[in-house]
């Protein structure tokens, strides 16, 4: 079975800050994270649409290829289709973000596609789990010390059902016939992406259960077209942690899934209240193709699922011995959460998670 996933955020607008400035806000400052991490490895594999240059990622593109650096480890490409790929060719090993943006006169021959810009939609999730950005006005990466596997399974126009489940198998560290291994399993893996489907498709459920077995954590968007999670996936898949999105206030997103399948909510932004009451990333400046590195802001239950990743993967590195059993108990346990309040998940009790998440709550037991 083939489904049809796209990016699961809204960007509005996406305001572009030059790399160096000081942001304004972001979803606080992280005190205390990368002392936990310390020198344990601690994988975190972002499975999106790749990674373009960005100096506080650490990757570089050198001859027109990828080069890994930093908190960024190597990846590998898993879109298929050459078409959408927009790299000439399949499954490769160099996961760089060559843009996903479409032009109108290409979606006009697409019936799948509309005309939109490049999201750069996996560098704003790796930004949010890891980037090395610290100024005055907080931290951007939220667990800083842990390594970003990025893992590219969508291209123009979004992926399908094949690539995204030997992207989940490589990522922890599964034998992919046609593919170098996986050198450093991920003790994580973050998927913010949704399709519109009845029942979670079979390949992915499958690649999911590996991927528990192994030991990992799969952490999941919502989805943000304001639908119920049961006919969306992979939100309607057994075994993950699913994250819907909150605004500042703690009321839900508008643009945030809801439904029995979700598992928590976490910070998403919500910029009809303002562009700026997105969350703070690392982006590009390219229209299409990628141009120069910045910092800018996105949305939507994409964002909020890496800040879930981020926290698991400081209890992982706390906890090296932990099952992705103990991992999940452990961050959906009652002292990490925020209760609703009555109007915030505006759905109906329930449809939103047990709570919102609180990072400083997990760094404060970490770290005490």
């Amino acid at each position: 079975m083939f489904a049809s996933f796209s990016a699961s955020l809204l960007i509005l607008s996406q305001v572009l800050v030059p790399a160096g400035a000081v942001a304004d806000r972001n979803v606080g400052a992280v005190a205390g994270s990368q002392s936990i991490v310390g020198g344990r490895d601690v994988v975190v594999a972002v499975l999106d649409t790749g990674i373009a240059a960005h100096p506080d990622l650490g990757w570089r593109v050198i001859g027109g290829r990828g080069v890994p650096g930093g908190p960024t480890l190597p990846g590998y490409d898993f879109v298929s289709d050459s078409w959408a790929a927009n790299d000439g060719d399949g499954w490769d090993a160099d996961p760089t973000d060559p843009g996903d943006g479409v032009r109108e006169a290409e979606a006009a021959t697409r019936p799948l596609c509309r005309p939109r810009k490049s999201s750069w939609h996996g560098t704003n999730v790796a930004g949010t789990i890891g980037s090395l950005k610290q100024d005055a006005a907080g931290s951007v990466g939220l667990a800083k010390g842990v390594k970003i596997l990025p893992v590219r399974i969508m291209g123009r126009c979004g992926g399908n059902t094949a690539d995204v489940a030997a992207g989940i198998l490589w990522a922890v560290g599964v034998p992919v016939p046609g593919v170098p291994m996986n050198p450093h399993p991920a003790h994580v893996v973050n998927v913010s992406l949704s399709g519109i489907s009845s029942r979670c498709p079979r390949a992915v459920q499958t690649a999911i259960d590996i991927a528990q077995e192994r030991g990992a954590v799969v952490v999941a968007a919502s989805g943000s077209a304001n639908a119920n999670t049961a006919d969306r996936t992979p939100a309607n898949c057994d075994g993950l942690i699913i994250v819907g999105a909150v605004d500042a206030t703690g009321k839900r997103s508008p643009t945030s899934n809801f439904g029995e399948e979700v598992s928590l909510s976490a910070p998403g932004g919500d910029m009809s209240r303002g562009e700026t009451a997105g969350i703070y990333t690392t982006t590009n400046t390219g229209r299409f193709g990628a141009k120069r590195p910045m910092y800018g802001y996105y949305q939507g239950s994409s964002a909020a699922a890496p800040y879930v990743s981020a926290a698991i993967a400081l209890v992982a590195a706390g906890s090296p011995e932990a099952s992705s059993d103990e991992l999940r108990m452990h961050i959906l346990s009652p002292r990490f959460l925020e209760p609703f309040r009555p109007g915030q998940c505006d759905p109906g009790p329930g449809l939103c998670g047990a709570g919102i998440l609180k990072l400083d709550r997990v760094i404060a037991e970490l770290t005490n």
